[in-house]
């Protein structure tokens, strides 16, 4: 069969080719919106400073904004909860549980605990910024005007997050407190899971190597 060029198709079948694919592409960058990466980042500086992740920093700052910019991840940001408070507007609220966002935080929070180093951040990175995804009100509900409402909103928090914000779209407003309440959330994750004692024996573990190996070199 010979190979029919968009050229060789009548005008109105080469047009609904080119409005498939504009569609399809929409539909892929609209399922992946998510706070933008210097709100992820800014989080990942608390999230390491409350660990202690030190040098380690750039791996953390790194697997916060892996998803977007490395896995390509456009599908698992959301988190339907019927459960929650679901203000009426122009979006429809869930009836149905799926919440993958929180799913690929509690995997990646799982992975962090086999790692050693710095992986280990990165991949509380990568965990955050699941967990930072689902907190997002937009990423609660369906059918809402992504540009408008949806990318507008998380554009304002990402321009404001180093002041004391208070900014929204379509009616739904979001205040620093609210944001850092979200990490919050997230640094119990890691109470909640002994993350925190975890680290800190690997931090004695390896100074005891180090001290260790020092007295041996003598």
């Amino acid at each position: 069969m010979d190979l029919v060029l968009l050229r060789d198709l009548p005008f109105s079948l080469a047009v609904l080719d080119l409005v498939l694919v504009f569609v399809s592409l929409l539909l892929l960058l609209s399922s992946g919106l998510s706070w933008d990466w210097t709100t992820h980042q800014y989080a990942a500086r608390e999230i390491c400073s409350y660990v202690g992740c030190g040098d380690c920093l750039p791996d953390m700052l790194n697997g916060s904004i892996a998803p977007d910019r490395d896995f390509k991840d456009n599908i698992n940001h959301h988190c339907y909860d019927p459960s929650q408070e679901c203000p009426n507007g122009d979006w429809i609220c869930p009836d149905r549980f799926d919440c993958p966002a929180l799913e690929k935080s509690d995997e990646w929070l799982t992975k962090s605990r086999e790692a050693i180093g710095c992986e280990k951040f990165y991949d509380i990175g990568v965990a955050s910024h699941y967990y930072l995804d689902s907190r997002v009100f937009w990423h609660q509900v369906t059918k809402e005007d992504e540009s408008n409402c949806h990318a507008r909103f998380e554009k304002l928090v990402g321009e404001d997050i180093n002041k004391d914000f208070n900014v929204g779209a379509c009616g739904i407003n979001i205040t620093k407190a609210d944001f850092e309440g979200y990490v919050s959330g997230f640094e119990g994750q890691l109470d909640e899971k002994d993350y925190m004692r975890e680290i800190i024996i690997g931090a004695i573990i390896l100074l005891l190597v180090l001290v260790t190996a020092l007295r041996f070199r003598k």
